[in-house]
């Protein structure tokens, strides 16, 4: 995510708005990085140097909602429906714009949150002696041979596993749509069952396609979602 602080020297509301920024930024647990550019340097790029001071832009979008660079000049935000305006754009306007931003690459995370959970249990346990020793060479020479150990084996499946829950649950409190988080708890009890308390290996495969048709699933989800926002917030910017 590419953010940045443009403003002019003696501008009296940088401040203010590196304050919103920096809150916003802390708020959505991202890391307090941005560039600060003056825009009336002779080296600062043509596009940036038309802009107002301050601006905030998020992936080249101003948090403020305007479409077109605003011209050399202060800027003024509107902060409700009153029309109050300030001079400097608000933490709530930042936060908003980086959930605009943030919803894409989130949604891919939480999305490839269950794949861990449906490779592990294809991983062999001690008493595969056929497979045994190419998947140790393999894990071995990655640094990972202690996971054939089933004692690790089966609480990484189980933490995974929450994790793909958990990450499922939080999706369908977003999407108010439940399916993907069905498919993913009944996908988990089948590999805790066919992986960690019976044997049974067509009911573990069986989770693991449920939690890979999950995420598929969250992903349209996240699509989805992601489609419905931009006409709300293209409206909100020529409001």
């Amino acid at each position: 995510m590419k953010v940045q602080l443009l403003y002019f020297p003696g501008c009296p509301n940088v401040d203010a708005a590196r304050g919103a920024l920096t809150r916003a930024l802390h708020a959505a647990g991202l890391l307090l990085q941005f560039d600060e550019i003056d825009v009336s340097a002779q080296d600062t790029p043509a596009p940036l140097r038309v802009w107002g001071s301050p601006t905030i832009l998020i992936d080249g979008v101003d948090v403020g909602g305007a479409t077109e660079p605003t011209g050399l000049t202060c800027r003024l935000y509107s902060r409700d429906c009153c029309s109050s305006s300030a001079g400097a754009p608000t933490e709530a306007m930042v936060r908003k714009a980086l959930e605009h931003a943030c919803p894409a690459r989130r949604g891919w995370l939480r999305a490839l949150a269950a794949l861990p959970a449906a490779v592990l249990p294809l991983l062999p346990s001690v008493t595969c002696p056929l497979c045994l020793p190419a998947y140790a060479a393999v894990l071995s020479s990655l640094g990972l041979g202690f996971v054939l150990n089933n004692r690790v084996q089966r609480p990484l499946i189980l933490l995974f596993l929450a994790v793909a829950v958990v990450s499922a649950a939080w999706s369908a409190r977003r999407s108010r749509v439940h399916g993907a988080l069905v498919v993913v708890v009944l996908a988990s009890v089948a590999v805790i069952i066919g992986r960690i308390i019976w044997n049974i290996p067509w009911l573990m495969f069986a989770g693991i396609l449920g939690l890979v048709a999950g995420s598929v699933w969250h992903l349209a989800l996240s699509s989805r979602l992601r489609r419905l926002s931009q006409p709300r917030a293209q409206a909100a910017g020529r409001l």
